[in-house]
């Protein structure tokens, strides 16, 4: 096999393609997170039979995840009842099932989903024009540029991912092009917004925005209902198996610190 000798890689690099590619970057993902708060619709007050809906909901759930620590007599005889009594019936759901197909409610015609699907077109908009801007610029002034060697040795698997418009098969793996810069920039710049904004919830929802470019709408009435989710809890409740972590913690400890 020939070896091929390294690049020598022009050190102006640095200064004309990988800097303007980081600057632009980090300067449109600040310029998305202003205008994603400016799109983002002002609070409305939530109705209180939905709240409730959702706290009881939440309660049964931590019971069904949280019930090990409850010793086995307190479980069968009070708490486990209670929570099967209590949320079999439509007591706590905030619209009563109906039977009837008419009645249903239709995704394309409610008013919540439709605000919810065009909040989601904004934020999918203003995330997708910058990065299809960026990634026609890069490609346009930068196509095949080799601008650095990695620092560590990457298999042949990576070489389509990381020299992207580069046509040298015999190329060494290790040399990236601009493109390649483009992604690493895309992922690793989390450090640099949390400077910036002194923010995590800000940081992190940008980098999963950008992360995925491509948001999905979700209608109303996609997932499961409540009273689907109350039922599944309760035969969660029902059929799996009890084993109390306070049963036998005693004989546990003694037995641990028996030789000390």
């Amino acid at each position: 096999m020939v070896s091929v000798p390294d690049l020598l890689l022009d050190p102006s690099i640095k200064l004309w393609v990988l800097l303007p590619i980081s600057i632009v970057m980090v300067l449109v993902g600040v310029l998305r997170t202003y205008i994603s708060m400016l799109l983002e619709p002002s609070p409305k007050l939530q109705d209180r039979k939905l709240i409730r809906e959702q706290q009881h909901l939440t309660r049964l759930r931590n019971y069904c995840n949280n019930r090990h620590v409850i010793t086995y007599s307190e479980e069968h005889t009070s708490k486990q009842g209670y929570f099967v009594v209590e949320y079999s019936g439509d007591k706590y759901l905030s619209q009563k099932p109906s039977t009837d197909p008419r009645q249903q409610p239709n995704p394309f015609t409610d008013a919540g989903a439709s605000d919810m699907m065009m909040q989601t077109m904004k934020a999918s908009f203003a995330n997708w024009v910058p990065q299809s801007v960026i990634m026609w610029w890069v490609n346009f002034f930068f196509k095949g540029y080799i601008i650095m060697k990695l620092p560590f040795d990457v298999t042949a698997n990576f070489k389509s991912m990381l020299q992207t418009s580069v046509n040298t098969p015999d190329l060494d793996t290790s040399y990236v092009s601009s493109v390649s810069w483009y992604f690493v920039n895309l992922l690793g710049l989390k450090s640099v917004y949390a400077l910036i904004f002194d923010d995590n919830d800000v940081v992190n929802k940008l980098m999963a925005q950008q992360q995925q470019p491509a948001i999905q709408p979700q209608l109303a009435g996609a997932g499961p209902t409540a009273q689907q989710m109350f039922r599944s809890q309760l035969e969660t409740l029902r059929i799996a198996p009890f084993q109390s972590c306070v049963t036998g913690s005693t004989d546990r400890l003694l037995k641990k610190y028996a030789n000390n």
